[in-house]
């Protein structure tokens, strides 16, 4: 009898060998059996962040209630501090368990907070967001036009960043390269997140929306990876002499 984790990685593994892109809507059953693989620690990341934000609003918002200033919450400087750090934090390890979910591989959350606790990555993947965040404002306010086209090639620059353990600008000229001829993949990508979110537009679809906004969220990683599995290496490996 074949063992069950084999078979589950197999069954998870399929986008390894998938060359043909399935299509925005094809990739939502691959994003689902990434995010179903790597569901715990997704799920403690959620909590645990949510219970930090309200730890550290609470005493503030409590104060307010009582001299009767609830509209003007201020977090203190270091509240906000440990808020970012730690949404910077919890964004690269779901990065880290949904790139090794797509590939079927279950990794334990320890391990994941483990690799992400590197000051270059943390420093790089601030820095990359910031570069590619100004870019695209900067763009949107002077042309509009253009960035409809520069936005989506600059889609998967955080996944070289982080699963490649690029520098900033590596990254993103791995993403525009990966990205040629690949645009509509993007826009279809971001098509289908249009669509599963018109349900919020009633009560009773909210919960929908929201698990299927859920499941979907590794999308762009199934992208990234089948442009990796499709394509020569965006950065050309270094001989060894």
């Amino acid at each position: 009898m074949s063992d069950p984790a084999v078979v589950e990685t197999k069954k998870q593994n399929i986008m390894n060998s998938q060359t043909v892109w399935p299509g925005a809507f094809g990739a939502f059953k691959y994003s689902k059996s990434a995010v179903m693989l790597a569901l715990k620690p997704l799920l403690i990341l959620l909590l645990s962040s949510t219970a930090l934000t309200s730890i550290l609003y609470y005493p503030v918002i409590s104060n307010s209630s009582k001299i009767g200033t609830a509209n003007q919450v201020t977090l203190p400087l270091g509240s906000v501090i440990i808020l970012n750090i730690t949404s910077i934090l919890v964004a690269i390890i779901i990065v880290v368990l949904l790139l090794n979910a797509t590939q079927g591989k279950k990794i334990k959350l320890t391990d994941a907070v483990k690799s992400t606790l590197s000051p270059k990555l943390l420093i790089n993947y601030t820095f990359c967001n910031i570069i590619v965040g100004a870019f695209l404002i900067a763009s949107a306010f002077l042309l509009f036009i253009p960035v409809l086209f520069w936005g989506p090639r600059l889609a998967l620059t955080l996944y070289y960043l982080i699963d490649q353990k690029m520098n900033c600008l590596d990254a993103i000229s791995a993403s525009w390269k990966a990205t040629k001829g690949n645009v509509g993949k993007v826009w279809g990508i971001i098509g289908v997140y249009i669509v599963i979110s018109l349900p919020v537009i009633t009560i009773i679809g909210i919960p929908f929306a929201i698990y299927l906004l859920f499941m979907y969220q590794a999308s762009l990683i199934v992208l990234y990876q089948n442009i990796k599995t499709s394509s020569p290496p965006a950065v050309e490996p270094v001989a060894v002499v």
